[in-house]
């Protein structure tokens, strides 16, 4: 009975981690629209660019570029069915925007930022190559049930535009462990 159990909670584990989209709380994080950042905020970004509806990791994506502006282009969404105290991951994929090899020299520069209710919580390095997807993960903690996420490109007066992509905010996998353990003693 115990080896059934944990083996059913394991398939249904990896079908949320497999489909992230099915747990993940945020609403089109694939960007799969038109525009392709439907359910998202955009701020300081050139509108001709910001919507790619192909070309992403797959489908669309967007793409965060204000042509060296002042002001950091950024792309938000409040999400919903947190549990205070909690922590949470966030994953996705990112890469150079199309104009970042030309207008930034910036390999390993920091220039995309995640924030959680404004407060900066993680940044990221221009990817070594360019062109290829890279993912990555932060994790914060959740003082609200509701919080605004966003994503800012052109951190720190550079010019380095970023692509984003695969945008998913799920409970930290440690708490599937948990879980796991919970089954484990009670099977015993």
């Amino acid at each position: 009975m115990k080896n059934t159990l944990f083996i059913g909670f394991f398939i249904l584990s990896c079908s949320f981690i497999v489909n992230g989209q099915n747990a993940s709380l945020v609403t089109n994080g694939a960007f799969n629209g038109n525009p392709a950042f439907t359910a998202w905020e955009i701020q300081e970004v050139e509108s001709a660019t910001v919507s790619q509806r192909q070309g992403g990791n797959p489908g669309g994506y967007i793409w965060l570029n204000d042509q060296g502006g002042d002001t950091d282009p950024s792309v938000e969404q409040e999400i919903y069915g947190l549990t205070i105290g909690k922590q949470y991951t966030i994953i996705g994929d990112y890469r150079a925007g199309k104009d970042a090899v030309n207008n930034c020299q910036c390999p390993g520069t920091q220039v995309l930022a995640i924030d959680i209710d404004g407060k900066e919580i993680a940044t990221l390095p221009m990817p070594e190559h360019p062109s290829g997807w890279v993912q990555f993960t932060a994790v914060f903690t959740a003082t609200s049930t509701s919080q605004r996420i966003r994503f800012r490109a052109e951190i720190n007066g550079t010019d380095g535009d970023v692509a984003l992509d695969n945008i998913s905010v799920m409970p930290k996998m440690a708490d599937w462990y948990q879980l796991k353990k919970v089954v484990d003693d009670r099977g015993r």
